[in-house]
């Protein structure tokens, strides 16, 4: 008993440990870090992140596939303390080119994660009111149920499917506002368009994060929608830039502040069915929308041209002053 106590008082002093069961947990550990690379099913993916190179590599140990029509193509997998995995980060794995959304994962006995990732099967594009233009992987299901797939009136008939889509949740998602317009379709000829009708940015704020966001069928609009660029709702991006404080929106009955950054003129201008007044100052201008309530939810389009080069900015009008 007491070569034994020695024994492991000296392993235990070499490692740092405590007492027994730190003891057993390290060598456990050390044992996983260095049979990792010996199973063939071990796999090299990459983080992802929007805007930025790939350079993070991460092994996985993958325990088990399985795919359902609700969930989708799922990985049951294992990663060691040193490269851990939370819910929401986008895994890249480059011998399939795949695309993998990690939802689930937990630390086990403090010696390894285990981990769930679903793959992405679709690519989700879209532009701000800034002109900026996004692209991210994503998982998606139809979430339609009884009904016909289509709603009409005299004037138009729409499809009325919805789907649900599960994407990560960063500055730019969680920014995605009802409203925002996509193509979603693989028919690039005649490709159908979806809106936001609910960006639910809490029931899966573990870790990172992922997103929950409901689409429904829209109407296209030719004038607008770009299937060029896949970009619905789409304007070319210039020189001239409209800057401003906080969000696109303006209350009604409110004013908001644009400027150009630029020492050249600038004309100012609005559109659309909203009587709002513009007071042009150089390169700023303040906007003012009436104080009428029917305006709510639609758009004030204000246009800034410098030269040859414009932009336009779309302000939503929210509740009143």
């Amino acid at each position: 008993m007491e070569k034994n106590l020695n024994y492991y008082r000296a392993i235990q002093n070499s490692i740092g440990c405590s007492d027994k069961s730190d003891w057993i947990r390290e060598n456990t550990i050390r044992r996983l870090e260095q049979d990792f690379e010996n199973p063939v099913d071990v796999e090299t993916f990459m983080f992802w992140n929007f805007g930025k190179e790939m350079q993070t590599p991460v092994r996985l140990e993958v325990v088990d596939e399985k795919y359902s029509d609700v969930n989708g193509d799922v990985l049951k997998a294992t990663s060691l303390l040193s490269t851990p995995l939370k819910v929401g980060n986008i895994l890249y794995r480059p011998d399939i080119d795949e695309y993998y959304l990690c939802k689930e994962s937990y630390k086990k006995s403090r010696m390894f994660y285990k981990c769930a990732l679903v793959r992405c099967n679709y690519w989700m594009k879209w532009q701000d009111k800034n002109a900026k233009i996004y692209e991210y992987p994503v998982f998606e299901i139809n979430s339609t149920q009884y009904n016909s797939g289509e709603s009409g009136d005299k004037t138009i008939t729409l499809g009325s499917s919805q789907h649900l889509v599960t994407i990560t949740a960063d500055e730019n998602t969680i920014l995605l506002d009802h409203g925002q317009r996509v193509f979603w379709d693989r028919n690039a000829v005649n490709p159908t368009v979806f809106k936001i009708t609910q960006n639910d940015t809490t029931a899966m704020n573990y870790d990172k994060g992922l997103l929950k966001i409901t689409i429904a069928e829209d109407e296209r609009n030719p004038n607008r929608d770009s299937i060029e660029n896949w970009l619905c709702d789409y304007y070319e991006v210039s020189e001239v830039t409209i800057l401003y404080d906080g969000q696109s929106t303006i209350r009604a009955g409110g004013t908001k502040t644009l400027m150009v950054d630029t020492d050249k003129t600038v004309v100012w201008s609005v559109e659309g069915d909203i009587a709002a007044e513009i007071i042009p100052d150089g390169n700023s201008a303040k906007i003012k929308c009436p104080n009428n309530h029917s305006y709510i939810d639609k758009e004030i389009i204000v246009k800034a041209v410098v030269e040859e080069a414009e932009d336009i900015c779309q302000l939503t009008v929210t509740g009143g002053v």
